[in-house]
């Protein structure tokens, strides 16, 4: 039967193909592992942009590290081969499959080779799992003076946070003197979080955040190639569990009545800990995962509290928002949203302008 591909079925087939794509549009680039890297959308050699090329569900995803831009096999063609011209990565793209005309013979599906790819995905993810989990098994609880400490209790570009407050302090907040940089093949101190999720009826490790500081700890390394902040494992719809109230319950215990505030950034949950030190608190690490967040079930979990950012009105984050909020109300769970007054970027800068105005910076 013939029909017209949908953008699913032809990204899908160019990631098949993902290392006969990559020699074709940069026939400069190299393999490294399991990546094609090249300098730039030209082909130029380099390793700034890197396609992965290996098994598993990320083959065919790239990344181009100095420009913090991520995507698919079509928009790879789009920026390397169409002038950004979608129209023409498109018919580029059926070109390259060998498809006619825009319409494709769609071969019946094989049962046996989707259940062997669905278990080669499911066996990579969880192996990246594993890695993710090891990660942070591996680096030390934070301490008063070691780099992360320094980062988040300092004043600017310090964060400011007052573990006096916070007590005891969130186990899922740790320190790695020397924590692997895979973009820079470094290694670095970075603060590094345990990501996790409701899966089957209880928690489950999913993997790990990691922020990349100076040596000082005065700053993250925002200069660094490849991104200062990181993630690894299954992230999608995962959290990490900051502050657990101040009710002498985990952060799991059924709270009906109770409120989870879950904010954007590690830094923004810790703040609204401080302000509402009654409140649960989360970190989604991305706006984009509000409405994925693997929560307990409504009736056990209380009211959620999206703790969101005063973002411009025309940037993507503001775009991103609403319908994230709604996603997750539509599955039944309670949800208000709760800024801080306008005057402030996000929760973290409104507790330390306040800090800074008592005289305390």
């Amino acid at each position: 039967m013939s029909e017209r591909p949908t953008i699913e079925q032809v990204n899908a087939a160019l990631a098949d193909r993902a290392d006969t794509l990559c020699e074709t549009l940069f026939p400069l680039g190299r393999r490294v592992k399991n990546e094609y890297e090249v300098h730039d959308f030209d082909g130029s050699p380099g390793d700034n942009l890197r396609i992965h090329i290996g098994p598993g569900p990320k083959r065919g995803v790239w990344k181009h590290y100095a420009r913090g831009i991520p995507g698919g096999p079509l928009k790879l063609i789009c920026l390397a081969a169409c002038d950004g011209d979608w129209k023409k990565a498109w018919q580029w793209a059926l070109t390259f499959l060998g498809y006619a005309d825009g319409v494709v013979s769609l071969p019946k599906p094989d049962p046996e080779a989707q259940r062997k790819r669905a278990a080669e995905a499911a066996e990579a993810a969880e192996q990246s799992r594993k890695r993710a989990v090891a990660i942070w098994n591996k680096a030390k609880a934070i301490t008063p003076g070691d780099p992360a400490w320094r980062y988040l209790t300092g004043a600017y570009p310090g964060r400011g946070i007052d573990f006096d407050k916070l007590q005891p302090l969130p186990a899922a907040l740790k320190f790695d003197p020397a924590c692997y940089h895979g973009p820079t093949e470094t290694r670095l101190p970075a603060l590094v979080c345990l990501v996790v999720g409701w899966v089957d009826g209880k928690v489950k490790q999913l993997g790990c955040h990691r922020t990349y500081l100076r040596d000082d700890g005065s700053d993250r390394r925002r200069d660094l190639i490849g991104g200062d902040k990181l993630f690894y494992g299954t992230t999608a719809g995962g959290y990490i569990p900051l502050w657990r109230g101040n009710d002498g319950k985990s952060f799991f215990d059924p709270r009906p009545d109770g409120v989870l505030a879950v904010a954007e950034g590690i830094e923004d949950a810790l703040s609204v800990a401080m302000v509402k030190p009654a409140w649960r608190s989360a970190s989604a690490m991305s706006v984009g995962n509000f409405g994925k967040l693997l929560l307990p079930p409504p009736a056990v979990v209380g009211q959620v509290v999206i703790t969101g950012q005063n973002d411009e009105v025309d940037s993507p984050a503001a775009a991103q928002f609403p319908p994230q909020v709604e996603a997750l109300a539509a599955r039944g769970y309670a949800v208000r949203v709760a800024k801080p007054p306008g005057c402030y970027q996000d929760w973290n800068d409104l507790i330390r302008n306040r800090a800074k105005e008592r005289g305390h910076d």
